[in-house]
C-alpha cells in the first residue's frame, strides 16, 4: 500500500537500490545452488557451490548433520582448522549426510 500511495513515490533511491541488490543476490545464490555439484566418494566430500569445499575422510574428526527447515547441512570438524559446511540440496544427499554423521557419531 505504501508503494502505491503518494508517500511511496518519495521512497529513497538508496532503499530501492538495496531491495534490488538483495533480490539479485538471492537469485545469484539460488542459481549456484541449482547448478552446484556435491560428490561423496572414497577420498572424501567435495562440493562446488559458490565456493569450492572439500575434505578428506582422514581429516574429519567429527561430523554433524543439521536438518533445518529449508536447508540441510553437514558440518565436518577437521582435526585442525575451521569446520567445513556442506549444503544438502537433494534427498539422496541428505540421506548420505545423515549416514556420514551416524558413522562419525558411532566412532566416538
Amino acid at each position: 500500500m505504501t508503494a502505491t500511495s503518494e508517500t511511496g513515490q518519495l521512497a529513497s533511491p538508496y532503499v530501492i537500490a538495496a531491495i534490488v541488490f538483495s533480490y539479485a543476490g538471492l537469485i545469484t545464490i539460488s542459481w549456484f545452488m541449482l547448478v552446484g555439484r556435491t560428490t561423496v566418494n572414497d577420498s572424501g566430500i567435495q562440493q562446488q557451490w559458490v565456493m569450492r569445499r572439500e575434505i578428506t575422510w582422514e581429516e574429519i574428526r567429527f561430523a554433524k548433520f543439521v536438518p533445518l527447515l529449508f536447508s540441510k547441512r553437514l558440518i565436518c570438524f577437521p582435526t585442525r582448522g575451521r569446520p567445513v559446511v556442506f549444503q544438502g540440496g537433494s534427498k539422496e544427499l541428505q540421506i548420505a549426510f545423515a549416514r556420514i554423521s551416524l558413522v562419525y557419531k558411532n566412532r566416538a
